[in-house]
């Protein structure tokens, strides 16, 4: 596993532990009546500001977990604690970043920040503050009165991370944010993402099938298989800032490689 000693982000801050999730399951019916197990026993949790990765291979479950988080899909059975107390996903302070920036094209930049404001009752007053100083915050400063599809890929996913933070969530769920894009613009936004974060202290769960993604940003790993279970969780220990082609962060992401596969061989 990685070495050096992991720092807490902002100042070193010791985080404590917020969110709990105990026993999520989650079953889809087939056409033929078979019940399908996508989700088994989720257990884990997950401190304040924390940034967290669920990492796995299509098909096991990570998206619908986030999905049942969002409130997209209901919980078949299982446990959500916030903050001490039982809570059902719609009572999370939290917003959903897709993996397509599900932007409304027919809408200008601003108007699809203030399209979210509305819809979460955010007084009226607060829209112009929280527009404008959301678009700073991703670099949109300037792109307020353009339409999303005058904007690059990279921009309109910029457009979905300000949407999101303009209702100023506590938790950040983020669904393979980057996976459409070319890997030098992905690469940008990792960042940008990583300094948001910083700025902000918001606690993410990042979902993604990229253990090179996962280990440049987290601070724990969690990976589920094709059972969807956890079978291994990981902490990245490694100091911050971090650099992508590190040899010692590409010798961790090995290490995990190795550790998936020999759990894949076994499972199979």
């Amino acid at each position: 596993m990685a070495s050096g000693t992991r720092r807490r982000h902002l100042g070193g801050a010791i985080r404590i532990m917020s969110l709990k999730f105990e026993n999520i399951r989650k079953t889809f019916t087939e056409e033929n009546g078979n019940e399908f197990v996508v989700l088994d026993d989720i257990s884990f949790d997950v401190n304040d500001g924390e940034f967290v990765s669920i990492m796995g291979p299509s098909g096991c479950g990570k998206s619908t977990f986030l999905n049942m988080l969002a409130g997209i899909l209901p919980v078949d059975s299982g446990e959500i604690w916030y903050q001490g107390s039982a809570v059902s996903p719609a009572d999370l302070p939290s917003a959903y970043i897709f993996q397509e920036s599900r932007v409304l094209n027919w809408r200008t930049v601003g108007e699809n920040i203030k399209f979210a404001l509305k819809a979460q009752g955010i007084p009226e007053a607060e829209h112009e503050e929280r527009i404008t100083s959301t678009l700073e915050m991703v670099g949109l400063e300037n792109e307020r009165d353009n339409y999303p599809l005058r904007l690059s890929g990279g921009m309109r996913q910029r457009v979905g991370i300000a949407r999101a933070l303009s209702v100023d969530p506590s938790i950040l769920l983020m669904d393979e944010p980057f996976s459409s894009l070319d890997e030098l613009t992905a690469r940008q936004l990792r960042e940008d993402v990583l300094e948001l974060w910083q700025e902000t202290d918001k606690t993410i769960i990042f979902v993604t099938h990229d253990v090179s993604e996962a280990v440049f940003l987290s601070d724990r790993v969690f990976f589920f298989d094709t059972r969807g279970q956890i079978f291994n969780r990981a902490e990245i220990t490694h100091e911050r800032p971090r650099e992508p082609d590190d040899p010692e962060l590409l010798e961790t992401e090995a290490e995990l490689m190795e550790t998936f596969f020999d759990h894949m061989t076994a499972i199979q």
